[in-house]
């Protein structure tokens, strides 16, 4: 018996091309991109982190609540003892249609601590801005004891 040199024979591979889904779907991309339309990655709620710290001491304020509230829903982290805080982004895919104009959206996000007053600042972003924003230092004052009266 003689082996045969062919190359389908050597190397267990048919002359005959694969499936090349590029190609199949190539005509559907296209099209889509001819039409102004194509898949994009959207921001749904933006990453958001910082530094809580005090406003007259300038130490970090552990453990403070940062709520955002988003169009969604709120979302609250708590500062870490160095008091950093992070709020991950959350995405979503979809069609980007041209000409788009991507609306703003205001969000509102809260600060809070025992014997601290409540801290508030506002991000204006929308779903084609960065993924992430960084607020850097939130300064929160203390609460001021009552004050005292004689009767």
């Amino acid at each position: 018996m003689k082996c045969s040199t062919s190359r389908a024979s050597i190397t267990g591979v048919s002359e005959t091309h694969p499936r090349n889904y590029s190609v199949r779907y190539l005509p559907l991309i296209v099209s889509l991109i001819l039409s102004g339309c194509f898949p994009y990655r959207f921001v749904d709620r933006p990453g958001i982190s910082g530094c809580v710290i005090d406003h007259r001491t300038k130490q970090p304020i552990g453990n403070a609540t940062v709520t955002a509230h988003f169009r969604q829903a709120p979302v609250s982290a708590s500062s870490a003892p160095d008091g950093t805080f992070t709020i991950p982004p959350k995405y979503s895919w979809g069609i980007f249609i041209i000409p788009m104009d991507p609306y703003g959206e205001n969000t509102e996000i809260d600060f809070t601590q025992p014997g601290y007053m409540p801290a508030r600042k506002e991000v204006i972003w929308n779903m084609a801005s960065q993924p992430n924003r960084e607020l850097g230092q939130i300064l929160m004052d203390r609460r001021r004891p009552p004050e005292r009266t004689t009767p």
